[in-house]
């Protein structure tokens, strides 16, 4: 049994230990499964061949930082609402399992950011991982906030608002398109760039090629604006912050349920191009 895989679940959340339970059925007979905590502190063993994830996107997002650039696929396996990134199911893992753990997975490998924040006092925070995106939030009291922008060190405008998200294209339908962003599909190489609540009409979003480099400079903050990465790490921003992201050096490996689609994906789950109900429908 030449396979390794690690299993990384957090058994705390509910559903999980039952499908932790199904994923070592199914499994356990073709590999070798290795048990491993969510904790990031907690390093993975060497000779991982996959590591399958059992969560949601937010677990799934928190284990492509973990092992980034690690050479490890992953497979995720749902257990929350969404599960835009955790493709499959006990159904679907055991329908698919040749294709899911064989030697030629279908793979996706989307780009990651590489943010550094350079405070006033020129401490350099980072380099930072991103899976999603990096949000730069104005924070209490919410005041507006004041962000410029350049590309390449091209000066660009200054933005007065909320915030400013700044996405991978896996990123792009999580807060960036809550936001009001564009959907980038998965296999292109960009940044889009939403504002949040900006104090113009005319400041739009925007998808910026990833080889690139962007920089944003904080002219206001409020006492508690913050930069957050991927919904769960937080850098408090003082004014003349700067935020630096560019395309990082690393990727990731997704395997693919193929059995599922990008374009089914974004239809069957987040409901795009859906066509308005009729009103005798609302009614029944």
């Amino acid at each position: 049994m030449s396979l390794r895989i690690a299993v990384i679940a957090d058994k705390d959340h509910p559903n999980v230990p039952d499908i932790f339970s199904g994923v070592h059925e199914i499994v356990g007979n073709h590999a070798e499964l290795i048990d491993c905590p969510t904790n990031h502190k907690s390093s993975l063993p060497e000779g991982i061949d996959r590591a399958i994830v059992i969560g949601g996107d937010g677990t799934m997002i928190s284990q492509i930082r973990r092992l980034a650039g690690r050479d490890i696929p992953l497979i995720g396996v749902n257990s929350g609402r969404l599960g835009f990134l955790t493709q499959f199911d006990l159904t679907s893992l055991e329908e698919n399992l040749e294709s899911a753990i064989g030697p030629h997975p279908a793979l996706s490998s989307p780009m990651l950011l590489s943010i550094n924040v350079v405070l006033p006092d020129q401490d350099v925070i980072g380099p930072l991982i991103a899976a999603n995106d990096c949000v730069i939030h104005s924070g209490p009291p919410f005041s507006v906030i004041q962000i410029g922008l350049a590309v390449d060190e091209a000066k660009g405008p200054v933005m007065a608002g909320d915030g400013l998200v700044i996405a991978t294209p896996i990123g792009s339908t999580a807060h960036n398109l809550s936001a009001g962003g564009a959907i980038v599909q998965q296999t292109l190489d960009a940044f889009a760039l939403t504002p949040l609540s900006a104090h113009t009409l005319s400041y739009r979003p925007i998808v910026l090629n990833a080889d690139q480099t962007l920089q944003c400079t904080v002219h206001r903050a409020n006492p508690g604006s913050t930069l957050v990465i991927d919904g769960q790490v937080q850098v408090p921003l003082t004014t003349k912050a700067q935020i630096k992201v560019a395309r990082h050096t690393e990727r990731t490996s997704l395997v693919l349920n193929p059995a599922s689609h990008y374009w089914r994906t974004l239809q069957e789950k987040l409901g795009w191009a859906h066509l308005p109900l009729d009103p005798r429908q609302r009614m029944s």
